[in-house]
């Protein structure tokens, strides 16, 4: 499997996050994190800047647009299955709402509005991925 050359691209550099209470639009692990927060502390780890987003909110259209043009705003390149740090997209009722970060081994992290920041595995979610992504450097 193609591991990404990322410094600190280790499933160990990730475990920090867990337990990370969540809050919208939440950007730090002192004030909690969205799910795409964590994606830009992740990514902003391995020397990757991503665009900061709207908050992403999966019970309003607007923000759901906002999910959609995920694609177009970050540097990236859809992937046929997960690899190690590429970003899984999710959707509700056909519509983005979500993304985590692949780990390994059918994991993924995310940050949970029930939850907080948890490892979860994927085939729990595999009926509401829309895509994976390798993010550009």
């Amino acid at each position: 499997m193609h591991r990404p050359d990322y410094p600190g691209d280790s499933v160990m550099d990730i475990k920090k996050y867990i337990g990370t209470p969540y809050k919208p639009h939440g950007r730090t692990l002192e004030e909690g994190l969205d799910c795409y927060g964590l994606a830009l502390l992740i990514f902003r780890e391995r020397g990757i800047k991503l665009p900061d987003l709207p908050y992403l909110d999966t019970e309003t259209a607007t923000n759901r647009r906002v999910m959609g043009s995920l694609e177009a705003t970050i540097p990236n390149m859809p992937l046929e299955k997960p690899e190690p740090f590429c970003v899984i997209e999710f959707t509700v009722l056909g519509e983005p709402s979500h993304i985590g970060i692949y780990l390994e081994h059918g994991e993924f992290i995310h940050a949970s509005r029930h939850t907080g920041v948890v490892i979860d595995r994927l085939y729990r979610w595999s009926k509401r991925v829309k895509g994976y992504y390798r993010v550009a450097a």
